[in-house]
């Protein structure tokens, strides 16, 4: 067995972009710094990468504890593409290869976010959508599909937590969550 990248925390989801063959996964990163640090996010991973963990999160900034232990660690620390909410929880991810949705969703990735930390109010309990273009992403992220979390009752209202994706033959997408499989179709524009 080999170690083919390193310094990731907790990867959870991965897969391959269609386009390029390269490896994506989504990654959860460390607690105790805060309700806003560090970021969870999804990124590119190639042979030899670092990402940081323990010594450093999202690129070369040291973490309080460890960073001044390995500060070479910290100087190599990879920056990921995509940040997202710090304790969103990033799990699956999917790129959309189907042809149910309009064509600019080809090539794009889907990331189920499970739920966040005990920081602050809730967040998580969505997917997201992350647009590539060439298989690089652009422009950050966007909420997709919502609604599993009902924010105005005190404690919110939790109706599932997205764990799991996939894309159907037809086209449409799976969301799995504890208590089953959501499929999300595309009628066309109303």
């Amino acid at each position: 067995m080999a170690t083919f990248a390193s310094g990731l925390r907790n990867v959870v989801g991965l897969a391959v972009c269609p386009e390029t063959g390269e490896l994506w996964g989504t990654v959860n990163e460390r607690d105790q710094l805060g309700a806003n640090l560090p970021p969870d996010f999804l990124t590119s991973i190639h042979k030899n990468d670092f990402f940081g963990w323990p010594y450093a999160y999202v690129g070369p900034h040291p973490d309080p504890q460890f960073g001044m232990k390995r500060p070479d660690m910290v100087r190599v620390t990879k920056t990921p593409e995509v940040l997202f909410e710090a304790h969103s929880a990033p799990l699956a991810v999917v790129f959309y290869e189907g042809n149910q949705f309009p064509a600019e969703y080809r090539g794009d990735a889907f990331v189920a976010f499970h739920a966040s930390g005990p920081y602050r109010a809730p967040d998580g309990y969505k997917v997201v959508r992350v647009r590539f273009a060439h298989g690089k992403p652009i422009g950050g992220y966007q909420d997709f599909l919502t609604g599993w979390m009902q924010p105005a009752t005190n404690p919110p209202k939790i109706w599932g937590t997205p764990a799991g994706l996939a894309v159907a033959k037809d086209g449409s997408l799976l969301v799995a969550d504890e208590t089953g499989v959501w499929r999300v179709t595309y009628a066309g524009p109303h």
